[in-house]
């Protein structure tokens, strides 16, 4: 069963960092910058609207929304199989390791490792939701993942009202 977190590893961008920032503070805990729970890199479609995106890019599009996995680089970017690469091995560190750690990331990065610790194939992406400040939790139960909450907003229930 989950603990008393000890530390927080985030992502470098801006918006997961302050996020960071604030938890640690309020926990008297460290934050650590890890480069491998940054977001995707959307390369060419970073900063468009999705319709633009499927206008200038109709097959990868249409490949992305409907069979993720298969899109191996969004154009001048990654795919999946690349976030999972990099994050993957620092979640699996954090597992194995004594003491429970609070990590905060983007919802793609946060759905490639939740299929890993649910043992989903990776054609499942799209079957996973991931609101924006929801909660994980994934632990190690004779060294198998176990996932025992999944998207959780329930602690923003006051800031919806």
């Amino acid at each position: 069963m989950a603990g008393k977190v000890s530390i927080i590893y985030t992502s470098p961008l801006r918006r997961a960092v302050e996020t960071a920032r604030e938890a640690a503070a309020a926990a008297g805990i460290p934050v650590r910058v890890a480069e491998e729970l940054t977001d995707i890199d959307y390369g060419a479609w970073q900063g468009l609207h999705w319709r633009e995106v499927s206008a200038r890019y109709p097959e990868h599009y249409r490949c992305w929304c409907q069979r993720p996995e298969e899109v191996l680089l969004i154009p001048g970017g990654e795919g999946l199989a690349g976030v999972r690469a990099r994050a993957l091995p620092l979640l699996q560190r954090l597992l194995g390791a004594d003491g429970d750690s609070l990590v905060i990331a983007h919802e793609v990065v946060n759905k490639v490792l939740l299929q890993w610790a649910l043992g989903m194939e990776a054609g499942g992406f799209w079957r996973l939701v991931q609101h924006p400040g929801c909660l994980n939790i994934i632990e190690l139960h004779q060294g198998e993942p176990v996932v025992v909450l999944l998207n959780d907003t329930c602690h923003l229930k006051e800031l919806r009202q």
